[in-house]
């Protein structure tokens, strides 16, 4: 079997931190109990196990009960290194990885330090298998290192891949190049979209995408598990749908009407939480998020966000007792126009798709810290 991206113990401030921790512990659990349900030999898993190096301790111990059935049915599991499962300090040391706090005779993190790739493969059920954690910008050159030496060669990895997920980068490893080193089977972690199998040259490559969603989106990003069968060399993959029971969707309305329309349109396998995009007016987004939730069974929770543009913060005016944004710069800060102008530059970045992440609505971490710096420089210097 073959899954990842569990990202364990996720959460955001807001009230359905614990809902969201729950949901993840539980779509861990689905998976677990069907590679019992299927007798799988093993399980690899494609990093990001856990969503911060230092979990709560409740989850790690949540994680160890749910995976109690792989010791009861002799079910080995391999796990590598995503980007949330690092802590790096001086001289790019490791400092801490969560998943060490599983280890066991049944759970083995395949985490081969620089002097090592390549070179310690594992073999079970009569596949070898190489793990590569996250190397970002390096996997390409690292991956040359890796030699399949077994009859069915499988190859876990952490980082997009050029020709089978999505990527943000020129420098990401080429799905024909990871190809032409002869592998059988690549499973690849991190990209949250799933691509469940891609073949190329003689390579089955799959993309599961995790087992919850990882942020809101604008479309709805199947979760999926592979049960991999090997006969005679030949790769069968049957993949399966994981049950959600909080969806994270995120829609554009310009009113009301259409606002309940589209929410109504979505069909969860349980509930769901809503971001809307809504224009600026005489919207009490308040109300009509009480309204909203009270009239849909299955909405958990929904945010409005009114989208102002720099141009709107001019050309919006009302005689009316409403919140004016233009006017409260001009009223409370002594120079508003630095603040128009960071607004105005937010915006080039956000029109960007390059400096978004998956989700279309949050800035990427590079483009963020941009725009850090650049607020630095405006207000203070």
């Amino acid at each position: 079997m073959h899954f990842g991206d569990t990202h364990l113990g996720r959460k955001h401030p807001n009230s359905l931190k614990k809902k969201r921790v729950e949901t993840g512990i539980r779509a861990f659990e689905h998976c677990i109990q069907k590679a019992v349900e299927e007798d799988v030999d093993f399980i690899i898993h494609a990093g990001d196990f856990f969503d911060r190096v230092y979990p709560w301790h409740s989850v790690i111990e949540a994680a160890r009960q749910k995976m109690k059935p792989l010791e009861e049915n002799e079910i080995p599991m391999y796990v590598i290194r995503g980007n949330h499962d690092r802590s790096f300090g001086q001289d790019r040391m490791l400092k801490g990885i969560a998943i060490e706090h599983l280890e066991n005779e049944y759970v083995h993190l395949l985490d081969p330090q620089p002097e090592k790739f390549g070179s310690e493969p594992v073999n079970e059920s009569g596949a070898t298998i190489h793990g590569l954690g996250y190397q970002s910008d390096s996997a390409s050159g690292i991956l040359k290192q890796f030699e399949p030496k077994g009859d069915f060669n499988l190859l876990i990895m952490h980082d997009f891949v050029d020709g089978v997920t999505r990527k943000f980068s020129e420098n990401v490893p080429r799905a024909e190049d990871i190809a032409a080193g002869g592998w059988d089977y690549v499973a690849i972690g991190h990209d949250h979209q799933p691509v469940p199998k891609r073949e190329v040259d003689g390579t089955v490559f799959a993309a599961t995408g995790g087992i919850t969603d990882y942020d809101y989106n604008r479309e709805e990003f199947g979760k999926f598990l592979n049960v991999v069968t090997v006969d005679d060399g030949e790769i069968g993959i049957d993949s399966q749908r994981i049950p959600q029971e909080l969806e994270l969707r995120m829609v554009d309305a310009d009113d009301r009407e259409q606002l309940l329309r589209k929410i109504q349109e979505l069909e969860p396998d349980g509930s769901m939480a809503v971001k809307a995009k809504m224009t600026a007016g005489d919207i009490k987004t308040a109300e009509l998020e009480e309204e909203v939730e009270e009239s849909i069974d299955y909405l958990e929770q929904l945010d409005i966000i009114l989208e102002v543009s720099a141009e709107e913060l001019e050309e919006y005016d009302t005689e009316t007792e409403e919140f004016n944004v233009a006017s409260y710069l001009d009223s409370a800060l002594d120079q508003p126009e630095r603040f128009k102008q960071l607004h105005r530059e937010a915006e080039e970045l956000m029109r960007n798709e390059e400096n978004m992440t998956s989700s279309g609505f949050n800035l990427r971490k590079d483009s963020r810290e941009d725009l850090r710096d650049r607020v630095e420089e405006v207000l203070f210097e």
